[in-house]
This record gives structure tokens, C-alpha cells and sequence, in this order.
């Protein structure tokens, strides 16, 4: 089968859907079919930039569309590769923010009309519907967020499938009358082996430079304050000391506090060594007003350290899916808000290396179950095959 994708950017590291689109192409590919990707607006270039990426080892051809170019010149270069490419197939990943700095993707439903009328079988993954509005006071924000589902309404509605990556978003998309198809997103970081001496050795240099016992890693800034927070306060505390490995971008404030590492960005490969160095995955989710957020499956962060395996603390939200997601099982489910009970959590966590463990087997099984790469790229050509069987 011959397909094209269609994402926002394609900067490696640097755009997490762009990641996963080169990573499922890559898993496409190795399966026999002809894919290029397309990367729509990309911000991280400033010429249309015409090449191969590398994924597992797959070469992939792509072509990139810089963001300062004009929507009608970036999708008139898009239309003409289009023609040029004639796939069967092409699919969409849609974020409304990776198309239009309003999240206002008008330019995507002209080019699907073109599309359309070739006969390309069209198809959407819904990474991010559009904004939630709830209790929102501001019109703009409101009216932003009405634009946002006429536009993905108008996206959906010719599509031969759709599928998106949690179930809350798959209750949303059912308003427009499709069935809507649940693929979880899988690590973009997948663990890499590493001999257990030489972790043990990185491990042990790290604690020693830190003057800590025990390790919990965090991905970026979210919402690292709170976590900090309570780290802070049980190192007052305790004789034996914790120090916060923190991978990727973080406030400058944050960093230059004695009990925290961090690394700024690293390879995959440093990212997995990483991971299985430390004793507890922090996903600080937030959790809004009505129960807005949690912890959920369009994470890859979650993804990555599920498949390390490493034991979870995240918080329980609208969008948190339990089960597969367990309580005590594969995953612990703590407060953020609640300084309290986050420190509590920890230490209790920390403390209990049988219940860290139990958790972490019961991560692996469900990343084997639910989140590994085999059985996301299996999902998706059935889902292609099954459109095809069906017209003919």
C-alpha cells in the first residue's frame, strides 16, 4: 500500500507526534508498504527541506514546509507533492496548534477537498481534538474552541477511519457519528539493554554527586514544582536523601537546588539509560477544575516508562482510563495539589521496594498488552485492510 502521512514537524526530539509519525512509518514500512511523511508547518526550518530520517534503521523519505512560508504556498507545495506521490492512502495527525498558531486548520480541509477528488482514501489520528471549554468565562477562548470542532467535524466526516488515542477523546469524536477506532500511543524512547554493571556504575557516580539514596526521574516541566516541593521537604526530614533526575526542559529556578540532576536534552539511547537508573517514574499530570486531566494513554512519557518497566506516580483524572490503568497495580495514582499526601505517596512508594517492584511487572504487562509498537502498527493496517476488503 502506498501511503502519505501528514503531520505538523518533523524535527526529531523536538515535536512528540512528529516522533511517533516517523517511528509508525518506520514499523509501516518494514511491513512492505511505500509511505512517505509530509510535515506540514514545521517551525524548526526556514526552507522547504526535501530528505531521508532514519527510524529502527528505516530510511524514510520526507519533505518539510517551514512555518514562515504563507498556508496557501505551504499547501500549493504540498498539493503539487501530492500529485507527484499518488498514494492510496493518505493519513492525517492531527493537532490543531501543529497546523495554525490558533489551532484554526482551515488550510487542511482544502486539501483534503483536492484529495478527495483523486480518490485518495483519507484517514484521521486525533492526537488532540481541540480546546476544552467547560466552565470558561473568556469569548475568545470559547469561540476558538466552537472553530476548533466545526473544523475537526468537517476533517472527520469524509474519513474512512478515525482513530485517537484515548478513550475520553474517542467519546468526544463519537458526537460526529463515526467509529471512532482507540490506538494508544506507544514509546517514542524504547528501552534500549544496557549491561547492569555499567548502570549500576552511571548510578552510583550520580547519587554520590548528588549526595542522595534514591532516584525519581521527571520528563520536562510538568508540573515540577509541587513535586519539588515535597522532595524539599522530605529531604528536611530524613537522613537518607532523594535527589530528582530531571530530563529535558525545566525552568531556570528550578535547577539550582542541590538535590536535582539535570540533563537538558538527550539521545534516545541516554534517555533509556536514564530511566532504568532511576527508582520512581514522576508523571505530574494535572488535574483541573470538574476532574479535568490525569494521567492517560496519548502520554509517550507514560509509554516510555511503562516499557523501561519503571513504577508510576501520576495523578487520576477524566481522561485516565481505569482499568487498564490500576491503582497498586501498574501504576500509582497520587494528588499534586495535595502537598501532604504527595510526600506521604513518596516516601511509602520509596520505602516499599516489594510494592515498587510489584508495580513495575505490572507495568511491563501492560505495556506488552497494550502499548508496544507490534500491536499499534497491527491496528493500523487492519484498519486499512479492512476499507479495502470492503470495496471491493
Amino acid at each position: 500500500m502506498k501511503i502519505l502521512f501528514l503531520c505538523g514537524s518533523l524535527e526529531p526530539g523536538k515535536d512528540g507526534v512528529g516522533d511517533y509519525t516517523r517511528r509508525l512509518v518506520g514499523e509501516l514500512i518494514r511491513q512492505g508498504h511505500e509511505i512517505s511523511i509530509i510535515a506540514l508547518n514545521d517551525k524548526y526550518i526556514d526552507a522547504i527541506f526535501q530528505t531521508k530520517q532514519e527510524s529502527g534503521g528505516t530510511m524514510i523519505e520526507i519533505i518539510r514546509f517551514p512555518a514562515i512560508l504563507s498556508d496557501k504556498e505551504r499547501y500549493r507545495h504540498a498539493e503539487k507533492y501530492i500529485n507527484q506521490y499518488l498514494p492510496n492512502w493518505v493519513s492525517l495527525q492531527y493537532v490543531p496548534y501543529s497546523y495554525n498558531k490558533y489551532g484554526l486548520a482551515w488550510s487542511i480541509l482544502m486539501l483534503h477537498k483536492k484529495i478527495k477528488k483523486q480518490g485518495i482514501k483519507f484517514c484521521v489520528t486525533v492526537h488532540e481534538p481541540f480546546v476544552r471549554i467547560d466552565d470558561s468565562k473568556n469569548p475568545i477562548h470559547v469561540l476558538i474552541a466552537l472553530l476548533q470542532k466545526i473544523i475537526l467535524r468537517k476533517i472527520l466526516r469524509p474519513s474512512c477511519f478515525v482513530m485517537t488515542s484515548i478513550s475520553h477523546y474517542g467519546r468526544l469524536l463519537n458526537n460526529n457519528n463515526k467509529n471512532i477506532v482507540i490506538n494508544r500511543i506507544p514509546p517514542n524512547i524504547v528501552p534500549v539493554f544496557i549491561p547492569l554493571e555499567v548502570r549500576k556504575i552511571k548510578k552510583e557516580k550520580l547519587l554520590n554527586q548528588m549526595n542522595v539514596s534514591k532516584l525519581i526521574m521527571i520528563f520536562g516541566d510538568r508540573n515540577t514544582d509541587s513535586v519539588i516541593a515535597a522532595i524539599e521537604r522530605i529531604n528536611q526530614d530524613n537522613q537518607n536523601k532523594i535527589g530528582i533526575l530531571i530530563v529535558g526542559k525545566v525552568s531556570k529556578s528550578n535547577i539550582d537546588k542541590h538535590f536535582i540532576h539535570y540533563t537538558g536534552f538527550l539521545s534516545e539511547v541516554d534517555v533509556s539509560c536514564h530511566l532504568q537508573m532511576a527508582d520512581l517514574f514522576v508523571l505530574p499530570e494535572r488535574v483541573y477544575k470538574n476532574n479535568r486531566g490525569g494521567a492517560s494513554f496519548k502520554s509517550g512519557a507514560l509509554a516510555a516508562a511503562l516499557a523501561t518497566p519503571l513504577p508510576v506516580m501520576s495523578s487520576l483524572g477524566d481522561m485516565t482510563e481505569t482499568p487498564p490503568l490500576i491503582h497498586g497495580e501498574n501504576i500509582w495514582f497520587t494528588d499534586f495539589n495535595n502537598p501532604k499526601r504527595l510526600k506521604n505517596d513518596i516516601l511509602y512508594l520509596l520505602n516499599d521496594p516489594v510494592l515498587l517492584d510489584s508495580i513495575k511487572l505490572g507495568a511491563r504487562q501492560l505495556y506488552k498488552e497494550y502499548l508496544n509498537w507490534e500491536v499499534i502498527t497491527r491496528k493500523y493496517s487492519d484498519n486499512i485492510l479492512s476499507v479495502e476488503k470492503s470495496d471491493k
